[in-house]
């Protein structure tokens, strides 16, 4: 049977210098399909005991992404570059996630054909688009696509599956629980911050929680806002809907980013 997820994600950002505003809103449609699990039938042995086991830090299940449809608006500045951009939003199509059941950490198993597909992606841009501008994006996507943990870092951007893929576990060791990881708010800022997910409470089997978040210390970022909100169901993983809201200072520029996820089904 094919279980899918779909979730709609509204990012918008506003940049503020002086009497300068620059506008972009984007939605992103991404499905989430369960593939399978795995490490369930991976008996571990015990040399000791002289038996097999299975081991529950082995559990996971196994998810594909697919950018369904990606909208852009940019800001005049940005406008002859919207179809540009459009086009390679798509190049984490087709990503497996593999999502451990116990701690919810994640790895992606299939970065050898990620690669070979931003290739041909790239290829393809490269038959409509030309110029330096447009070799040197390409050429710095070219090396987020050097190592998993590049790729795996579209995995906690809020641009992109971040909070898709929140880490929440599906039971709390404790009324208290709270957890942090390091996240970017976009491929932009090239910056990573410190977010925190508290949990606040269950009702009606609606577990709800709150993020803030903070810069990493020797920053140069000024952060004036961090503030946003989750909600799950009781043994679910992924979000019913989720928001955040930023606002930070930097080179007297002041930035704002919203982000909205609402899951379809």
């Amino acid at each position: 049977m094919i279980n899918d997820t779909l979730f709609l994600l509204r990012s918008e950002l506003t940049n503020i210098k002086g009497s300068s505003v620059d506008h972009c809103s984007f939605e992103r449609l991404v499905n989430i399909r369960f593939l399978r699990e795995a490490g369930r039938d991976m008996p571990v042995y015990n040399k000791e005991l002289d038996i097999h086991y299975y081991n529950i830090l082995n559990f996971a299940s196994i998810y594909e992404i697919e950018t369904v449809d990606f909208f852009i608006k940019a800001s005049s500045r940005l406008s002859k570059a919207q179809e540009f951009i459009r086009r390679l939003n798509y190049r984490y199509d087709w990503m497996q996630v593999k999502v451990k059941t116990q701690n919810m950490q994640l790895s992606i198993i299939n970065t050898d054909e990620l690669k070979n597909r931003w290739v041909r992606l790239k290829n393809a841009v490269l038959k409509d688009y030309k110029g330096d501008v447009v070799i040197h994006a390409l050429e710095k996507i070219d090396k987020r696509f050097e190592n998993q943990e590049e790729i795996i870092s579209s995995l906690s951007r809020y641009f992109c599956f971040g909070l898709i893929f929140p880490g929440i576990p599906l039971k709390h060791r404790n009324e208290n629980w709270i957890k942090s990881r390091f996240i970017e708010f976009s491929e932009y800022e090239n910056e990573k911050f410190e977010e925190y997910i508290e949990y606040l409470g269950t009702v009606k089997g609606e577990k709800i929680y709150a993020i803030t978040g903070n810069t990493q210390p020797g920053s140069q970022t000024v952060l004036s806002n961090y503030k946003g909100n989750i909600s799950l169901e009781e043994n679910n993983i992924f979000p019913i809907e989720a928001s955040v809201r930023i606002e930070f200072n930097r080179d007297d520029v002041i930035n704002q980013w919203s982000f909205n996820l609402l899951r379809y089904n």
